[in-house]
């Protein structure tokens, strides 16, 4: 079968940043306001399905200037992701006759809250940045396998009902002259999910 799908997006926005640093102390402050609008509309199905959802997202950075090597940070971000043609598009994929695969028309942007403690340690050619970080993210995107019949299973996506994690990540940045940059990151957490949205009723974890 040959499917006919349209997807448009508009996305307006106002958003300005403040910057100020006495003495030690700086800070760097953002604020994003969105309108958006989807439209996804099934020509073959002769159905259109639109979303609507606007949002503040702002974004705060501290720093606070130990002595010359050294500077204590506090960062909060609130970001969104919006889902791609092909996460909406509904009309299945046959990469086999009993295993198809398909988008979400209705589905949400995702949200992510992100919280960040670091310290930064900066010398002349290395720089580490050890940090404890929390995210909450609501709305997110989950791939899950639907049965149809006996035979035929839908792979698919979905809104999630929340995400959370919280963790330490250390960054270690070298700098060998002009030639050569080298980055070292590791991370150690902890993540629970809630997917009571679709149908599941106790928390995963790992």
């Amino acid at each position: 079968k040959i499917y006919q799908f349209k997807a448009d997006q508009s996305v307006n926005a106002l958003y300005g940043t403040f910057e100020h640093a006495f003495g030690k102390f700086s800070f760097l402050g953002g604020l994003r306001a969105e309108l958006a609008t989807v439209k996804a509309d099934l020509v073959s199905r002769d159905s259109t399905i639109t979303t609507n959802y606007s949002g503040l997202y702002p974004t705060l950075h501290l720093a606070y200037k130990l002595n010359e090597t050294g500077q204590l940070q506090l960062n909060y971000s609130r970001r969104v992701n919006r889902p791609e043609t092909d996460e909406l598009n509904p009309f299945p994929e046959y990469t086999d006759p009993r295993n198809l695969q398909a988008g979400n028309p209705r589905l949400k942007p995702e949200n992510i809250h992100s919280v960040e403690l670091g310290y930064q340690w900066q010398a002349k050619n290395f720089s580490l940045v050890p940090s404890i970080y929390y995210r909450y993210k609501f709305n997110g995107f989950t791939r899950v396998t639907e049965a149809i019949n006996d035979s035929t299973t839908l792979r698919t996506i979905k809104n999630l009902s929340s995400d959370q994690s919280a963790g330490l990540e250390p960054v270690l940045t070298i700098n060998a002259g002009n030639f050569l940059t080298a980055n070292l990151n590791g991370n150690v957490f902890y993540d629970q999910i809630d997917a009571s949205a679709i149908g599941y009723s106790n928390k995963k974890s790992i």
